[in-house]
């Protein structure tokens, strides 16, 4: 792939798309979606296990359970300086909650080392599960990159109509937004793919940059909103409606054996 319409820089975030991600999220660009939907949208199982780490769990399964077992992990970090109950809850974060269960002991490790640096490297390998991390560590400086929320990004901006730029996609296991293994789904689309989209003029991010440029988009359009929204609040809304996006753009991924309701894949 050529490097002519490669964004290597983050700070190359045009106006034009920060505006779709407002209209979208302020649930004007697709009605029924965006972060008014969010509290109805999202849904999470919480495993019994949470409780090592903060007690009492929250009850339900829903956005609000959600956030406060999230704020709960946050302070138990924050209130802990034993290394191992941090690797604890990396551990617990990443495979038990987040689903993400390939990891080894030692890359857990330093992805607990990543939590701890004041500027960590954030290569997109990995970017699924130490974001996780990343963000029960440092909320407010941090959300999740997964799959999901990959194709969410680059969907909003199909939708939307116009030339946008690309985000990298990273390995899934979902039948909508993107199965790897059976090489299904949204992001295995050729039409979709970097490569195609950048023959149509897009701007393809680095993938070294992809989840700062990441970072930097949710910022940005959380400072056009007069309402104080948190980061998760924008990555649990992409989370939660990647499937619906996904096939808005590709109406086609739905037949009548593929798109059921089962609990979803985080990445």
């Amino acid at each position: 792939m050529s490097d002519r319409n490669r964004g290597n820089d983050i700070a190359a975030l045009d106006s034009s798309i920060v505006d779709s991600f407002v209209s979208f999220f302020s649930g004007y660009l697709i009605p029924g979606l965006g972060l008014p939907a969010l509290k109805t949208s999202y849904t999470w199982s919480l495993p019994r296990s949470a409780s090592d780490f903060i007690g009492t769990l929250p009850e339900g399964n829903g956005y609000d359970a959600n956030v406060g077992l999230k704020i709960g992990l946050h302070e138990k970090w924050k209130t802990s300086e034993d290394e191992q109950v941090r690797r604890n809850i990396a551990h617990w974060v990443i495979k038990n909650w987040g689903g993400v269960r390939g990891n080894r002991d030692e890359t857990l490790a330093g992805y607990v080392d990543m939590a701890d640096a004041e500027e960590p490297l954030t290569p997109i390998k990995g970017v699924a599960s130490y974001s996780k991390l990343l963000s029960i560590v440092h909320p407010s400086k941090y959300a999740i990159y997964h799959a999901r929320v990959a194709v969410a990004l680059n969907a909003v901006q199909l939708f939307n109509g116009r030339k946008g730029i690309v985000f990298p996609y990273v390995s899934g296991r979902n039948k909508i937004t993107g199965d790897s293994v059976n090489k299904r789904g949204f992001a295995k689309l050729r039409k979709f793919s970097a490569r195609e989209l950048e023959r149509q003029g897009w701007t393809v991010i680095a993938p070294r940059v992809g989840y700062q440029m990441y970072i930097q988009l949710l910022n940005e359009v959380r400072s056009r909103f007069t309402h104080k929204h948190e980061l998760h609040d924008f990555e649990m809304t992409l989370f939660s409606q990647a499937e619906q996006l996904a096939i808005r753009v590709a109406p086609e991924l739905v037949t009548p054996h593929s798109y059921n309701r089962q609990r979803p894949s985080t990445i």
